[in-house]
């Protein structure tokens, strides 16, 4: 019976017993289910406001490879590719805040720039450098937002580029 007291007195003394170490285990779950539920309700109930408009960049005619548009007043830039594509570059840097500026002059976008040509945007909060196609050179290892281009007919059969900018505004 010494052998069985003794027993039962390593049990009551033991600090890993069923008892004692169930309750770890839970609150482990139970923190993790709740950080869970935070990081949803978060995604879920806080709906981001998202701002989708279209604006008409002009007759397709006007654009060449190479060849920049300068659209002042939405703050965009337009670029021939050298595919035959067209690209949007939006002149304002998301993650600084400020506004682009197109550089003519400077070559340190040549390597990457349609035909090899001069030019690239520059943000003087950042002191970031992109190439002519939004592609990061320096300063920022992030693109400049490019956003979708289509197509469209004009009334008079003219085909016109269309760029859609979809902006979330409480992210």
């Amino acid at each position: 019976m010494h052998n069985d007291e003794e027993k039962n007195s390593h049990k009551s003394f033991n600090p890993m017993s069923n008892s004692q170490s169930s309750f770890g285990p839970i609150a482990l779950v139970a923190i993790s289910v709740l950080t869970v539920l935070i990081f949803l309700w978060g995604e879920i109930v806080a709906d981001p406001q998202i701002d989708v408009y279209q604006f008409d960049a002009g007759p397709i005619e006007q654009f060449a490879i190479g060849q920049i548009i300068t659209l002042d007043e939405m703050n965009f830039y337009i670029i021939g590719m050298e595919d035959g594509r067209i690209r949007a570059i939006d002149g304002r840097n998301e993650k600084s805040g400020c506004n682009v500026i197109y550089d003519i002059q400077d070559t340190r976008g040549v390597s990457k720039n349609p035909l090899s040509i001069p030019g690239v945007f520059l943000d003087h909060c950042s002191d970031s450098v992109w190439a002519l196609t939004g592609d990061a050179i320096s300063g920022a290892n992030y693109p400049l937002r490019t956003p979708q281009v289509t197509y469209k007919r004009d009334e008079e059969g003219i085909l016109h580029v269309w760029v859609e900018v979809i902006t979330i505004l409480n992210r």
